[in-house]
């Protein structure tokens, strides 16, 4: 739990009984919650030269992990824009007061701390929109209703907003700062990715690692170059993802733990927790979700720290260029066709089509955001960055492993850098769709877990022209076959 509370009253009952997990200090009007285990005896606040900083998370800065004073030192000499720019990666939500007087909200590169704030009246600031509340936009509480999650800074109350990623907000006039800039940003070559990941996992130890294993790739890898010591898994005792997170702890030697998805009891608390924080931008999320996070984190142990592979899915194979439908389909097992019929507008027009057009007007009116972070990208993938940074993916899919996670650990998504983000960004849309980025990135592991083929009966070392095929041979399996359901079917 890594939260700033700045006058949104009292948390509720069932919220400050789980934020007896972790520490909170108040600052003035800060209310600051943290993990002290992250932070080893440390304190989450510096005062520097009648200035305050304040970061609650987790975030690596000059080769160092959360080096507060060098971060504060470093504001004061350079301006905060400069310094968080230069934030190698993280997770975290923070506030800065300079010597002036003047109160600064800034966020991470991907926004994954998600906070909400008030756009005028009193200034509040919170991790639950509903905790913040006001009256109700039919227009975006309709989106919601309709798609199930809402985009960009977008809530169902009328004077509340998300945190964009990467911003800094003047807490005075509420205006906000973009320091995200891509082309600032070092690349890297695909088949360099992993090492990487290796490196940003480096700086906990074994000991305070653990990864949720599944059938596919991203937590396998992760599990690969993330050294863990713990590990566990959800799902039918014949599962794919049951029976390969059996095979690779086995093979990493991590000390594992399976049960079944609907094996831990969801209590009223679980279904409270859900609602006060998604309800703003978000349809109900299925509370056994959070249920097993908190006994999944109960068996680790010592380690705290959780290895996640949020949309490694989305970068490496390209999950937000496709929609449903016949259409979506024919796209999958014949990716030529995306490039030959497709933009990025008309990609994303057809992923929101349960929306009418006037609520698509919006949509194409926020789509331009993605131009202010200098991304040279295939125009096609600009619907995967929208996704990524602003729709899906942030506003929904960060739900479960990171938000809810992050209740009781520390999340590491270590697909969700700025290096790993934009490397995997820069590759040409056709690379994507056929696999080939995919098999770049596994192409220098020669571990056997990199022949041990997924619930879509592919592989790294799979051809990838029999992949899109294999994959939905796999996905028929998986959804129709009692012997090969997933936790999905429990």
């Amino acid at each position: 739990m890594n939260w700033l509370n700045i006058n949104a009253g009292e948390f509720p009952s069932y919220i400050a009984a789980l934020s007896n997990r972790a520490e909170a200090i108040m600052h003035g009007h800060v209310v600051v919650h943290y993990d002290g285990r992250l932070w080893q005896g440390n304190s989450p606040i510096s005062e520097k030269e009648a200035s305050t900083l304040i970061v609650s998370g987790w975030f690596i800065y000059q080769d160092e992990r959360n080096n507060l004073d060098t971060l504060h030192a470093d504001i004061l000499k350079l301006g905060l824009c400069t310094v968080l720019k230069n934030i190698e990666a993280g997770v975290f939500i923070g506030w800065y007061e300079d010597k002036s007087g003047k109160q600064s909200v800034f966020n991470d590169y991907f926004g994954l701390s998600s906070h909400y704030y008030t756009t005028e009246d009193e200034f509040k600031l919170s991790p639950s929109a509903q905790q913040i509340g006001g009256n109700i936009d039919p227009k975006w509480q309709t989106i919601i209703q309709k798609k199930g999650h809402a985009w960009g800074c977008h809530t169902k109350y009328q004077s509340v907003s998300k945190l964009l990623p990467g911003m800094i907000l003047d807490v005075a006039s509420r205006e906000t700062t973009g320091y995200v800039d891509y082309s600032k940003v070092n690349s890297i070559s695909l088949s360099d990715i992993p090492r990487y990941l290796e490196k940003i996992a480096a700086y906990f130890q074994p000991v305070e690692k653990f990864v949720a294993l599944s059938a596919g790739f991203d937590s396998r890898l992760l599990a690969m170059k993330g050294d863990p010591s713990s590990s566990y898994t959800w799902g039918p005792v014949n599962s794919k993802d049951v029976r390969n997170a059996a095979i690779i702890s086995k093979q990493l030697d991590t000390q594992h733990q399976s049960f079944l998805f609907k094996q831990t009891l969801v209590k009223d608390e679980h279904v409270a927790i859900n609602e006060w924080l998604f309800d703003g931008q978000n349809q109900a999320i299925n509370p056994q979700f959070i249920a097993n996070y908190e006994y999944a984190s109960s068996l680790m142990g010592q380690a705290y720290v959780s290895l996640d592979g949020y949309l490694g899915d989305v970068l490496q194979r390209g999950v937000y260029l496709h929609y449903g439908g016949v259409e979506g389909e024919l796209n999958k097992l014949f990716p030529w066709l995306v490039e030959k019929k497709e933009s990025y507008q008309t990609i994303l027009d057809n992923r929101y089509a349960c929306l009418n057009s006037e609520e698509r007007d919006l949509l194409h009116r926020d789509i331009g955001m993605i131009q202010s972070l200098n991304l040279h990208c295939d125009p096609l993938q600009n619907a995967t960055a929208f996704e990524f940074l602003y729709g899906r993916g942030f506003t929904a899919m960060s739900c479960g492993g990171v938000v809810l996670n992050g209740l009781f650990n520390i999340v590491l998504p270590l697909f969700a850098t700025p290096v790993v983000f934009k490397s995997c960004i820069e590759a040409e849309v056709h690379e994507v769709l056929n696999y080939r980025v995919f098999k770049d990135i596994w192409a220098t592991e020669n571990s056997p877990l990199s022949s041990l083929n997924s619930e879509g009966l592919y592989s790294p070392k799979t051809p990838h022209t029999l992949i899109p095929f294999l994959n939905l041979a796999g996905r028929v399996l998986t959804n129709y076959v009692p012997k090969y359901y997933n936790y999905g079917k429990e």
